[in-house]
């Protein structure tokens, strides 16, 4: 039940992009994958970036501040 047989499988894997199968006697070419180029960096991931640190860094000094205070009474 929902199974594919392993022949109708390989079928669809081969189809084309329109979900045809290529003519007889033609190759399917594959081109290599493009890569993207890099982009310059955006102010929009300056938060992702910047935010963590900072609550990192406030972590920090919170467990420092504990510890230097820690007997305290």
């Amino acid at each position: 039940m929902g199974r594919t047989p392993g022949n109708a499988r390989d079928k669809k894997r081969d189809a084309g992009p329109a979900g045809r199968h290529p003519e007889p006697g033609r190759r399917r070419t594959r081109r290599p994958a493009r890569r993207q180029k890099a982009t310059p960096m955006n102010g929009s991931r300056i938060p992702g970036l910047v935010l963590p640190s900072l609550f990192l860094l406030a972590l920090v000094v919170g467990l420092w501040w504990y510890w230097r205070h820690r007997g305290d009474s």
